[in-house]
């Protein structure tokens, strides 16, 4: 584990270092790169980056990824496709939105009996769902304190601009966050040619101008 001295410090170097060439390509190339430079070794796991910080590089004007979790139940996004869903440039049934409490294609977040809901007049079957525990613990697990760099990507260089530390998620505002649209839910999954669902991960994102509001505490590294 990384102390915060040390991290903070590692991650104003790299932010006053100019330009780098990435390894290797894809969206999460410069994430990947900025979490090896400063010493962490790059997963997958549900705890943060660096022990007690997560980790986050954003460019643009892009949504800010803020956690995985698929909803309840078993089989709920093959139930979303076959009833929403349309012939993707795959050629497969596939489901892509983004839902900020409401959206314009008729989906609403609702909270209620301690889970959120996505409701729909013409859903039929059981609603997805998550409930209050699984949100927390996806979101308490990883997100207590959040450093965000900014940066920018010109085809295989990164250049990191700034960070910015944000501590005490509000966890008790999650539930109302999700519901008036602060934090968007985003889904992407389609079925391949033998039945099963590739499902790239529902993601609950937030606009970097809202980060903010999701915390208690902010500072400018």
């Amino acid at each position: 584990m990384i102390s915060k001295k040390i991290l903070f410090e590692k991650i104003r170097e790299i932010c006053n270092s100019g330009w780098h060439d990435l390894p290797a390509t894809g969206s999460g190339a410069p994430g990947n790169f900025l979490e090896k430079s400063v010493g962490l070794k790059t997963s997958n796991h549900d705890g943060p980056d660096a022990g007690l910080w997560e980790l986050k590089f954003s460019q643009g004007s892009s949504l800010l990824t803020l956690f995985h979790k698929t909803p309840r139940p078993k089989g709920s996004i093959k139930n979303i496709i076959n009833n929403f869903g349309w012939i993707g440039s795959n050629g497969r049934p596939s489901f892509r939105h983004t839902i900020a409490g409401e959206s314009i294609r008729g989906f609403s977040l609702v909270y209620d009996a301690g889970s959120i809901w996505i409701r729909h007049d013409d859903f039929t079957g059981i609603a997805p769902h998550w409930t209050e525990d699984d949100l927390l613990n996806a979101a308490g697990g990883k997100l207590r304190r959040l450093i965000l760099v900014e940066g920018s990507v010109n085809k295989s260089q990164v250049k990191y601009d700034r960070a910015t530390a944000f501590q005490e998620f509000k966890l008790s505002q999650l539930m109302k966050a999700i519901t008036n649209g602060l934090v968007l839910v985003d889904f992407d999954a389609y079925i391949k040619e033998g039945g099963t669902v590739r499902d790239h991960g529902t993601k609950f994102r937030v606009q970097l101008d809202n980060l903010k509001h999701l915390y208690e505490m902010s500072e400018r590294l």
